[in-house]
């Protein structure tokens, strides 16, 4: 981002492009929501691992079978605590009960 704007001649530095994000991410993201479409009534489950250097994470994420993204969640441990607070979450947001999920095996 700041080699772009320093292409047009303006001057920012990371820090600034940074405070950007958190100041105008969330207003965004929130606009953004009001424009989505209504989320289907099945659910696909599932979790990926990755390493971020020795350590061994997880990522939670849902999507309805339009395609569209739910929720994700991120957590360092693999347990039925951490899939439990991703479903809450995905429910408390989205205000959404879906008629079916699939998972894999977790």
């Amino acid at each position: 981002m700041v080699e772009l704007l320093a292409e047009r001649d303006i001057d920012v530095s990371r820090r600034t492009v940074l405070r950007w994000v958190q100041t105008f991410g969330p207003l965004l993201a929130a606009e953004v929501r009001k424009y989505r479409r209504p989320l289907g009534q099945k659910c696909s489950v599932d979790e990926v691992f990755f390493f971020r250097g020795k350590h061994k994470h997880s990522l939670y994420r849902a999507v309805d079978e339009h395609g569209q993204v739910v929720d994700v969640l991120f957590r360092e441990h693999r347990d039925t605590e951490s899939a439990s607070a991703f479903f809450r979450q995905a429910l408390a947001r989205t205000c959404w009960r879906p008629t079916q999920v699939i998972s894999d095996h977790h």
